[in-house]
């Protein structure tokens, strides 16, 4: 029976360590001491027989010196096929085999970290070679380092090449070489990530009229476990059909991840045209718009009519003549000089005459005149719908202080003898900072 020279603990047959404290068994005393014990055990077991004659002593010595023999000749067998496989370099160690990984995280964040499991090593090395020392084993085995190209920001099914460093010295000390000390490990068994697309929780509307429309922008998400999504735009005002307006996710896409989030798309773009625009050019009025603005024009007519024949002012039957429109091309300006965003301006023409005694001090002579009546905020809806806000009274649509019109006294009628004047008078002073639109038919009268 063997027992641990370290804490005295009995040791089976065989075992390479002490299984109570872990020091590396002497196999060559513990096989001479096993070996001493069973001859004792047959000696003394030859000397209590009685009835055993010298010659049967003699006879059972020489078979044991055969036995000791063919014992020596196995272990030299042993020896020297031991020594065939460390030949050359030493044993082969699989340290493949013997690697340990600890893989963590989502997929995209995944980390890794790898190592030897240095028992398994240990208790390899003194199976292949027990006359090398525990410490020298241990020496050995501490120096392995089992190296990842790549320990972060890992995806499943990603490879990543391995690499073992160690010491050659102590490899040789050991009488091993190893078999692999390069390959390549494939991720696998990271959590799965949720893919979140921002954009499908955002609600964008284009409100008002191009070109001073306004984003109008709502988000449905409700706050995940890392937090809410955030936003920012490159533009949100003064917005025109046809413009791009760029939004941005500035949520933090890594600590999302870290939470497992993926976020899938950051930035997006949205193209303005849902906004309304205003006419400026009057062949973008239909006969359905265009009918009605005419018949409200003429009434405006007939009650400026009524009012002047209290004042001796006459005005025959009007004729349409066209149609002018104006709108604003900068609504930042705070400087410009007109007042209205967008106006659209039909023109009659009629004879005006006075009813007074032609010896009247007051009394005219009749004179064609063009008289405008304007409509503010002609309107085209995103979805092709047209509209206007109001239609104007000639008081609204013409500047007694700059036409020159026709009157009794200091009653005048609200009209331009001259087509011209009146074009100046509502479009070509203005011409700086708006944009304007006019009827072919007007072409002779305003030129």
């Amino acid at each position: 029976m063997a027992f641990c020279k370290h804490c005295g603990a009995e040791l089976k047959d065989g075992v390479a360590f002490c299984t109570k404290c872990g020091t590396k068994v002497d196999v060559t005393a513990s096989a001479q001491k096993a070996q001493a014990s069973s001859q004792t055990a047959t000696t003394s077991k030859i000397s209590n027989s009685g009835n055993m004659s010298v010659n049967n002593v003699k006879k059972g010595g020489f078979g044991k010196a055969i036995g000791i023999a063919v014992v020596s000749i196995a272990i030299l067998l042993v020896v020297v096929s031991l020594g065939k496989k460390i030949g050359g370099g030493g044993a082969a160690l699989d340290i493949k085999a013997s690697t340990l990984y600890e893989l963590d995280g989502y997929d995209g964040i995944g980390k890794l970290k790898a190592s030897v499991d240095k028992e398994t090593l240990k208790f390899a090395i003194s199976e292949k070679n027990s006359s090398v020392s525990e410490s020298t084993i241990r020496s050995f085995v501490n120096s392995i380092k089992v190296v990842p190209e790549a320990t972060e920001n890992l995806s499943e099914g990603q490879k990543v090449k391995v690499k073992v460093l160690y010491d050659t010295n102590a490899a040789k000390a050991c009488k091993v070489k190893l078999k692999d000390t390069e390959w390549d490990y494939k991720v696998s068994g990271l959590i799965p990530v949720t893919e979140i697309n921002p954009f499908d929780y955002v609600t964008v509307e284009f409100k008002g009229i191009s070109p001073c429309g306004t984003l109008s922008f709502d988000t449905s998400y409700v706050d995940g476990s890392f937090g809410s999504l955030s936003y920012e735009f490159d533009k949100m005002n003064h917005l025109a059909n046809g413009d791009v307006v760029t939004i941005k996710c500035t949520t933090d896409a890594d600590r999302a991840l870290k939470k497992g989030y993926k976020i899938v798309e950051t930035t997006k773009q949205y193209t303005v045209d849902t906004l309304m625009e205003y006419i400026t050019d009057p062949a973008d009025l239909n006969d359905e718009i265009l009918t009605k603005m005419k018949k409200e024009a003429e009434q405006i007519i007939d009650q400026h009519r009524t009012e002047m024949s209290a004042y001796h002012i006459s005005c025959g039957e009007v004729k349409y003549e066209g149609a002018f429109g104006v709108t604003k091309k900068d609504y930042t300006d705070p400087l410009h000089m007109l007042q209205k965003d967008n106006y659209v301006v039909l023109v009659y023409s009629g004879t005006v005459s006075c009813t007074a005694d032609p010896e009247d001090q007051y009394y005219f002579e009749s004179e064609k005149e063009y008289i405008p009546v304007m409509f503010q905020y002609v309107i085209k809806n995103a979805d092709g719908t047209l509209y206007y806000d109001k239609a104007c009274s000639l008081k609204e649509s013409v500047n007694l202080d700059t036409a020159d019109t026709v009157g009794y006294g200091i009653v005048k009628f609200r009209g331009y003898k001259d087509g011209k004047d009146m074009f100046v008078d509502l479009v070509k002073k203005y011409q700086d900072y708006t944009e304007y639109g006019v009827d072919d038919s007007l072409s002779g009268i305003i030129d």
